[in-house]
């Protein structure tokens, strides 16, 4: 279902079309063909802040890494029902061009996600 599409004009002037879509369950083959590899350069600490509260400090790490979570068998979006009942899970999808090239789950009232600590009240962003 489509929610809104829209056109941001970057700095350089290259004008991108993007189309916002709710997405099934049906669409989480799609879902799964995103990448979900990064390289991790730098982390954010969190420190006391007498007017914030917290603040957020970068750090560049002396020994850089990279992290991809389509390494790990049986982990990925494909595996999911296999696991928890995707009933109360919600999905959005961003298309460019017709290809989908972004998503993210959230995960609601849903037995066996301890994040929710069995509350009726909380989702969770499972996987963006």
């Amino acid at each position: 279902m489509a929610v809104a599409g829209c056109a941001i004009t970057a700095m350089s002037n290259l004008t991108v079309n993007y189309h916002l879509s709710i997405l099934c369950e049906a669409d989480l083959p799609r879902y799964s063909r995103i990448p979900i590899g990064f390289h991790v350069s730098s982390v954010f600490d969190v420190t006391d802040d007498p007017v914030l509260g917290v603040n957020l400090v970068e750090r560049v790490l002396e020994e850089p890494w990279h992290k991809n979570y389509d390494a790990y068998d049986g982990e990925g979006p494909l595996s999911w029902s296999k696991r928890w009942t995707l009933t109360n899970w919600g999905f959005l999808g961003v298309e460019i061009d017709g290809e989908l090239c972004g998503a993210c789950a959230l995960a609601y009232n849903t037995d066996g996600i301890d994040m929710l600590e069995n509350r009726g009240d909380l989702a969770v962003l499972w996987d963006i």
